[in-house]
């Protein structure tokens, strides 16, 4: 049941305003993390997708993620052998990156290595295309991400 719920909601929530907000305001958020947390099976695959669009959409979700520790859950998600939750955890936090301080705080993580090994050796191009779109945005709001980037490499290799 809770599987097939969760199904419902990462198809329904990235399409629809209304439904993001109406979830947020109501704990959903919430739910979501502590299922990323805590779960292991296909639940947790559902729960990032849904996660994502309500990030997408909503400020309120990604403030949060941001206040409760979820960074840390969301770049566990990377280390993910499942392309499609890579992808999709890159994106939640490239989501997440409105938020001012999240930028300086992933600064002081190996986050910018991790996401250049993922996009250049990702065999899906949504993988691929959302870990360049976090390391640019990671770049563009902390200026010690661009020289962890620049020391890398990391030009060089989104390039090739």
């Amino acid at each position: 049941m809770v599987s097939r719920s969760l199904g419902i909601l990462s198809h329904v929530l990235p399409s629809s305003i209304p439904s993001v907000d109406w979830f947020c305001d109501n704990g959903g958020v919430e739910v979501l993390m502590f299922i990323l947390k805590n779960d292991e099976s296909i639940n947790r695959k559902y729960a990032l997708k849904a996660l994502t669009g309500c990030t997408q959409i909503n400020d309120h979700a990604r403030v949060f993620i941001v206040d409760h520790k979820g960074l840390g859950t969301l770049m566990k998600q990377l280390k993910s052998e499942d392309e499609t939750v890579v992808g999709n955890a890159a994106l939640c936090l490239s989501h997440c990156t409105q938020i001012p301080k999240v930028c300086a705080a992933l600064s002081k993580t190996d986050i910018i290595k991790d996401l250049l090994v993922l996009a250049r050796d990702g065999k899906k191009s949504g993988l691929q295309q959302n870990c360049a779109i976090l390391i640019a945005k990671l770049a563009q709001g902390d200026q010690r991400n661009l020289e962890r980037l620049r020391e890398l490499h990391g030009v060089d290799i989104l390039h090739d």
